[in-house]
């Protein structure tokens, strides 16, 4: 079949067009089924590959986190208060879901609370539990000085946000000295991304 220019094709009249358009249909090439459904099982072997590298990663880290928290020498055990921020509310959600299994209750902290709900969730992490979730959209305007263990189960991409991590325990009234711990691995983005930070910290 003769090559033809768009504006060629657009001028023909409706029939020629039409008689275009199918011989364009059956001018595909042919398609080895066999082939197709080799290619099918490869790829669905992959997804369950990553599927199953995802879910050991998540699971690892926070293999660590309850390291932190409940090991033989726990935060948990000294009665600390902990505050641990998160990126988002899924992650916030599934630390919220793993830790109740652990502790009887936590304070936690999103982006969509209102000034009055924080305030009751601040109330309930300084007198009922050990534990505060928070995002960094619900991290903002809290004072959380009777707090000096916070642990970053992510790493923010910005720096300035760490920084405002840190100053919900870390600021002016504080009397203890301030924890900082953070949750990386080694030949990761967020480990690249921490060495980063500490790199730019102590310039």
């Amino acid at each position: 079949m003769k090559n033809l220019e768009v504006e060629n094709y657009l001028e023909e009249q409706n029939e020629n067009q039409e008689n275009i358009e199918m011989a364009l249909e059956q001018s595909i090439d042919v398609i080895d089924i066999m082939e197709l459904k080799k290619e099918i099982i490869v790829l669905k072997k992959l997804i369950e590959q990553i599927e199953d590298i995802k879910l050991y990663s998540v699971e690892k880290k926070y293999q660590e986190l309850e390291k932190t928290l409940f090991g033989e020498n726990g935060l948990l055990h000294h009665d600390e208060k902990i505050l641990i921020f998160t990126e988002s509310v899924d992650t916030l959600n599934f630390l919220e879901k793993k830790l109740l299994e652990r502790i009887p209750k936590l304070a936690k902290i999103v982006g969509k609370y209102s000034m009055d709900e924080r305030r009751n969730q601040v109330e309930m992490f300084r007198n009922e539990c050990q534990v505060m979730l928070a995002t960094d959209a619900g991290g903002e305007s809290i004072n959380l000085q009777f707090c000096n263990q916070m642990i970053n189960y992510d790493i923010p991409w910005n720096p300035n946000k760490l920084e405002q991590r840190m100053g919900r325990i870390h600021r002016i009234g504080q009397k203890n000295e301030v924890f900082v711990f953070n949750l990386v691995a080694q030949n990761t983005r967020e480990g690249n991304v921490m060495i980063r930070l500490l790199e730019k910290w102590n310039r």
